[in-house]
């Protein structure tokens, strides 16, 4: 899992640096302008973890401060996007301790509820919403990119908390790509259509034209690079004469 707190984003506005690098990330009068830029990088496509991380650190510090949770949410969102990188546990461990949490229905079982399971309940809606994303966010920590696309299109709640994220589909198949073209040298067609969640046309220009790889029958071939390539390795182990002469004593000394 990468640490993206390493770089400063070249996207990253001045004012917001010169916040950063000094005493005002911690004053309450810059919410705004971090709510102003979460909301810049959910329609331009950009990502900037460490200030989306100051500002739940703020709501964290000043527990008065009602909390915009639809920015949260959009923070949460990103995180999702570029799941290869810490930047979704990051900001989840910055969340109240009861999110996430969930409490029995007392009473009679919710109407439509089959067990008591089915009657569990969240402690709100915020609660619930970043329940859903932590169930996406796992499924594709795990690799199971299919399994991903099933949850995300069997619910239109998942759309609507991803609604805000400009392409967030295209953001995220660019980020499996991203993860795939690490490990692997040629992937079947018919997997990579599933992990993706596109098929026969859309598939085949998509990954043609927009990401510039090739399909040569019923493969998809991915450009060699530092993390893909095979390369063999070559051990070389430096031994001194002094040392030879020592291990040849002894092994007289033994007999």
């Amino acid at each position: 899992m990468e640490n993206t707190l390493t770089s400063k984003p070249a996207t990253r506005p001045e004012n917001i640096n010169a916040i950063l690098e000094g005493l005002g990330r911690y004053n309450v009068q810059n919410l705004e302008l971090f709510h102003n830029y979460v909301a810049t990088q959910c329609k331009e496509g950009t990502f900037d973890i460490e200030a989306n991380l100051a500002l739940l650190k703020l709501y964290q510090f000043n527990t008065e401060i009602p909390r915009d949770e639809e920015t949260v949410i959009n923070i949460l969102v990103k995180g999702v996007v570029r799941f290869w990188s810490s930047d979704f546990m990051l900001a989840l461990h910055l969340l109240p301790a009861y999110v996430g949490e969930v409490v029995k229905s007392t009473g009679s079982k919710k109407e439509g509820a089959k067990n008591e399971e089915e009657a569990d309940r969240y402690l709100d809606s915020f609660a619930e919403n970043v329940n859903k994303l932590l169930n996406l966010f796992k499924l594709l920590d795990a690799s199971k990119f299919g399994e991903f696309w099933t949850l995300f299109e069997s619910d239109d709640s998942y759309a609507d908390l991803v609604a805000d994220v400009a392409d967030f589909e295209t953001a995220l198949r660019k980020s499996i790509l991203q993860t795939v073209e690490i490990s692997a040298r040629r992937v079947p067609v018919s997997v990579l259509e599933e992990w993706v969640n596109l098929s026969g046309n859309k598939f085949q220009e998509w990954v043609t034209k927009t990401i510039g790889w090739t399909i040569e029958g019923t493969s998809v071939v991915i450009p060699a690079n530092k993390e893909n390539e095979a390369k063999p390795v070559v051990a070389n182990e430096a031994l001194h004469f002094e040392q030879l002469g020592s291990l040849i004593k002894r092994a007289y000394e033994v007999k």
